[in-house]
């Protein structure tokens, strides 16, 4: 072999086996596309195609929801593409707590992860496999006892711990899971420090923890639950609270799982 035919070979080629490190060629499309916005408004139209739940008509609302009956109403329905930090679909009925006001309290939560599979057009849409799955889910909750607020719930701290035990196993990557702070017998903080030395946040703040803070509010008999990035300015170190990435309602007569379930969907969008 002449030396400038050998230059110019690869090692698969001239030896006959192929470089172990040499990653797989990518498609074009996804090189100029790796993530695919998932069409909101459309999601939103399919499941206002797929018509009523039991009496109730299906409305848009605020481009981001779709109400079943009317807003001020217990028993109301409500799906809603999260206007917050993680993107999901949360699937909430209204009751009215202690208090007489009324509460929307989280059901259901589903991660709305964008396609990284690129669906080609043989494929049914993502938009309409989410909207049937949503609509499944929210008739299910309809034929269920509406939820009820409580002012003797004393269950807090088991289920603090059962959240705290899951979010250890399944929490985002880029942060390590710390530990849970009893403020006191109504409030608990499971926080989360980020791996390295923090990460910068867009608008050039350090943020350093994630908290989740779950309160039992004896007022409105219900539990309440918010996740917030701690976070400073760049060159300072008073950490502040931030938006909360969700905050939710839940009874104390919900399975204790499906909270456990609800949040950790919820978090691993972050």
């Amino acid at each position: 072999m002449k030396f400038f035919e050998w230059i110019g070979k690869s090692p698969d080629k001239l030896f006959g086996f192929e470089n172990p490190n040499k990653s797989s060629e990518i498609p074009l499309k996804y090189e100029e596309h790796p993530i695919e916005g998932l069409q909101i408004e459309t999601c939103l139209d399919e499941i206002v195609n797929l018509g009523n739940i039991g009496t109730k008509a299906p409305v848009k609302d605020f481009g981001n929801t779709v109400n079943y009956g009317p807003k001020n109403q217990v028993g109301s329905l409500k799906v809603e593409f999260s206007p917050l930090g993680s993107c999901r679909i949360t699937i909430q009925r209204s009751i009215k707590d202690l208090e007489g006001e009324l509460k929307w309290i989280t059901r259901y939560a589903i991660p709305v992860i964008n396609d990284y599979e690129h669906l080609t057009a043989q494929d049914i849409a993502i938009e309409k496999m989410l909207a049937i799955r949503a609509n499944e889910i929210t008739s299910f909750i309809d034929s269920t006892n509406l939820e009820r607020p409580r002012n003797d719930y004393v269950d807090l701290k088991n289920l603090v711990v059962k959240i705290a035990s899951n979010m250890k196993l399944k929490h985002p990557q880029v942060m390590n899971y710390e530990g849970v702070m009893e403020t006191d017998i109504n409030n608990y903080i499971i926080y989360f420090s980020y791996k390295g030395f923090g990460q910068e946040a867009p608008d050039h703040r350090k943020v350093n923890q994630f908290n989740v803070y779950l309160s039992y509010d004896i007022k409105a008999g219900l539990i309440h639950t918010w996740g917030a990035e701690l976070s400073s300015a760049n060159q300072g170190y008073e950490f502040k609270p931030q938006s909360p990435e969700w905050e939710e309602w839940f009874s104390p007569d919900q399975d204790t799982q499906e909270m456990v379930t609800i949040l950790e969907k919820i978090f691993l969008t972050y």
